[in-house]
């Protein structure tokens, strides 16, 4: 304020002023969307790395169904790569193994969360429960169908939250 009555004071404005210059990683540390900057130090290898420790982790956890764990952790790292299809004008066709289709179901979102999430209402505030299970969507569409299935089926009160 004491700037403001200042510059008014000698009949001066703001807009006269030069803005304060920037470098590029300051606007996205400080004033840009953290997820366009988190995507642009995206590395290749360190996330493969993660996800080796992960699958190590997960493995030691359920050594009973390792086999299938490591066929399906394969075969997702073989989609991320472009390895399971060539790409066909930004469309790629994908064989999704029997063993990881969902059938019989009226609707598929519900039967995708009920397969994903089983007993959600007794275990949505159960933080391990939530940690331990993901959704993966081709479009944003889906993802918000999802996320207003999810919602409409808990109780009480609704935030949005924008980013």
């Amino acid at each position: 304020m004491e700037i403001e009555k200042q510059l008014q004071k000698n009949r001066r404005s703001l807009k006269e002023f030069k803005p304060m210059s920037y470098t590029d990683d300051y606007v996205m540390d400080f004033l840009g969307n953290r997820l366009v900057y988190d995507e642009r130090q995206y590395d290749i290898s360190t996330e493969k790395d993660k996800f080796q420790d992960l699958f190590k982790s997960l493995r030691a956890l359920n050594s009973s169904n390792a086999q299938e764990i490591e066929s399906f952790s394969k075969w997702i790292l073989d989609v991320g790569d472009g390895k399971i299809s060539e790409p066909n004008d930004e469309y790629a066709e994908i064989t999704i193994p029997p063993e990881f289709l969902l059938t019989d179901f009226v609707d598929p979102i519900e039967k995708i969360v009920t397969s994903t999430y089983p007993n959600l209402l007794e275990n949505f505030t159960n933080l391990d429960f939530l940690q331990s299970r993901a959704i993966l969507a081709s479009t944003i569409e889906i993802v918000d169908e999802i996320n207003d299935y999810i919602t409409n089926l808990l109780s009480g009160y609704h935030t949005l939250y924008m980013t």
